[in-house]
């Protein structure tokens, strides 16, 4: 405000504070005031004479540009962290209400003619302008609603899904008048399902880079198609991979003799030596699987609101079919010319984390990294392990994907960068 008087100006300020005002604080007050409004304006005629024309501390650049290049990096820096996992104390509820809603409604459901004409089950779910296509190659007894947790925390991610159910074992076709026994006639079996699978569901329907996740036996089948099969892939990852497996009590060889005895006797389909259908009592304490309670029962509760999906234990043919499959794998591990992140738990029991070091030593392009206190199921671990998992696969694909846009593929034949190819 300002008044006149006798030709002398009076100024009167008028201040906003949360401090309360009393004679003898106001004019430290007036004085703080002012400077604040003189740095105030020294930094806004700064900025102005920049060139940044905008109203009084607004600092967004309206220079198209400018914000195309903040906006591509900030999806640089926020990529990895867009999904967000679900903690174990949400589990219990969240699974009914959020997760196994999102997967039976966000992704189809089919059926693909496998090796010799068994029913392979499948589930997908595919986005436009994909970054990447991610293949789930999951463990032996495992099925693709025991992975809707993993599908949900990574829902928000550029990506398509694709996950299967093995021949023998979730809604795919059993193989055995009891469908409890996990078997195979032959490992290639497993092999040769994965690559129809492929070539029919996923690569009719994208062009993306392609990824596969495998866990365990996944592992071991991923690895073979990787050797037989160059140039697909451009990435693998594989969690806790069944390069050997734990026989206790019997030495592995003598296991592997005894198992392949049976099967030349025609006893190959019986329960390997304790050997049992499933047991849905089975404790938490004890078990050899992963450190998460929640998880563990979460897996209990599917397989009794599903138990199509229930599964025991292998049998003899299995494991000599098994046996075989690993060895293969371990002797030829350098044809696999793929990127491959092998993740391991270094309390795992179930398989051999030595064989895994060699597997990764005999690959040109492979990095190990060790999950301390880790068990086997590494994707069903408790939340401290599962996290930093869940970020080193997401790490491993971006990176993998970025290499794929600047590699020869993103050139045009004059030379020049071209887009990636879009999905017809």
């Amino acid at each position: 405000m300002t008044n006149k008087r006798d030709k002398e100006q009076i100024q009167r300020f008028i201040k906003a504070t949360g401090f309360e005002t009393t004679r003898k604080n106001v004019c430290k007050l007036m004085r703080a005031g002012r400077v604040r409004r003189h740095i105030t304006k020294k930094a806004f005629n700064t900025l102005s004479n920049q060139g940044h024309h905008h109203p009084h501390f607004r600092l967004v650049p309206t220079n198209p540009w400018t914000i195309f290049t903040l906006m591509m990096l900030m999806a640089f820096l926020l990529y990895p962290c867009l999904s967000v996992a679900v903690q174990e104390t949400e589990l219990e509820t969240s699974f009914d209400s959020r997760i196994l809603p999102f997967f039976s409604s966000q992704f189809q459901f089919g059926t693909l003619q496998g090796a010799g004409g068994v029913p392979i089950h499948y589930a997908k779910r595919e986005i436009t302008e994909a970054q990447a296509a991610l293949i789930i190659v999951d463990g032996r007894t495992e099925y693709a609603d025991k992975y809707a947790e993993l599908l949900y925390d990574l829902k928000d991610l550029p990506w398509s899904f694709y996950i299967y159910d093995h021949r023998g074992q979730g809604r795919s076709g059993r193989l055995l008048n009891d469908p409890q026994k996990g078997h195979v006639d032959s490992f290639s079996n497993y092999v040769n399902d994965l690559k129809r699978f492929i070539k029919t569901i996923v690569k009719r329907n994208t062009q993306s880079p392609l990824f596969i996740l495998a866990h365990s036996m996944g592992g071991t089948i991923a690895a073979l198609y990787g050797m037989e099969n160059p140039g697909i892939l451009n990435g693998m990852i594989f969690c806790s991979p069944m390069l050997r497996i734990n026989t206790m009590p019997f030495p592995g060889k003598i296991a592997r003799l005894l198992a392949q005895g049976m099967t030349a006797l025609g006893d190959g389909d019986l329960y390997v030596f304790g050997g049992r259908p499933y047991d849905p009592a089975r404790d938490f304490a004890g078990n050899d699987l992963t450190h998460s309670a929640a998880r563990f029962k979460l897996n209990k509760k599917i397989l009794e609101q599903f138990p199509e999906n229930q599964l025991g234990s292998p049998t003899f043919q299995w494991l000599t079919e098994s046996f075989k499959g690993m060895a293969e794998a371990r002797e030829n591990a350098g044809k696999l010319k793929t990127p491959v992140l092998i993740i391991q738990g270094d309390a795992d029991t179930v398989v051999g984390r030595k064989a895994e070091k060699n597997f990764c030593s005999q690959l040109p392009n492979c990095t190990l990294v060790h999950c301390a206190e880790g068990r086997h199921e590494l994707l069903m671990e408790k939340d401290a392990i599962r996290n930093t998992v869940l970020e080193r696969i997401k790490q491993f694909i971006k990176t993998q994907s970025n290499n794929t846009i600047s590699d020869s593929g993103n050139k045009s034949p004059n030379g020049l960068p071209r887009a990636l190819p879009r999905r017809p």
